[in-house]
Formats: structure tokens, sequence, C-alpha cells
């Protein structure tokens, strides 16, 4: 498993998940939970955040987004996370 803060990534990336499944969804509803879900990711390491960070660049523009488009978000976040806590165990297997 990751690191405590890897771990609680994970569960909000899973709480936003679940919050605005099957919704399209007013971007006023969705930008403070993204934030925070991002600021999480970013303190890891930017590199995680960066999916969250062009969902929010996009939505700047619009009033709604869809579970769709969140979900593909989230899902190149967890990618992203599954690379680097890979690499970090390479690393300390050395």
């Amino acid at each position: 498993m990751g690191t405590i803060e890897e771990e609680q990534l994970t569960t909000a990336l899973d709480d936003l998940t679940k919050k605005f499944a099957g919704n399209v969804t007013s971007v006023s509803r969705i930008i403070n939970p993204l934030l925070n879900v991002w600021s999480e990711a970013h303190a890891i390491d930017p590199e995680i955040a960066e999916p969250l960070e062009g969902l929010l660049t996009a939505l700047a523009h619009r009033v709604l987004t869809t579970d769709s488009e969140l979900a593909t978000a989230v899902d190149e976040v967890r990618l992203r996370l599954a690379r680097h806590q890979s690499l970090a165990a390479d690393i300390s297997a050395v």
C-alpha cells in the first residue's frame, strides 16, 4: 500500500466519483470538491494532479459537466498514482 497521503487521495477520488456518478452536474457544485482533490494529488506529485488541473481549466468556461468527463480525469489520476507508487517501490527495493 501507499503512504497515508496516497491512501487519502484514493479515498477522495472514490468519494468524488460516488458523489457525482450518473449525473450532469453544475460546475459550481463540483469546483470546490475537485479543487480539494486536486490539492491532495498535487501535494503528492504535481504530475499526478495534471488531469484534474486540465478538467478544472476546461470547466472555467462552462456551467455543466458530466460524470464521464469526471471519470476520465479520475481514471488518469489513478493511473499516474499507480505509476508513482510502482516507481517508489522500485526505488526502495534497491
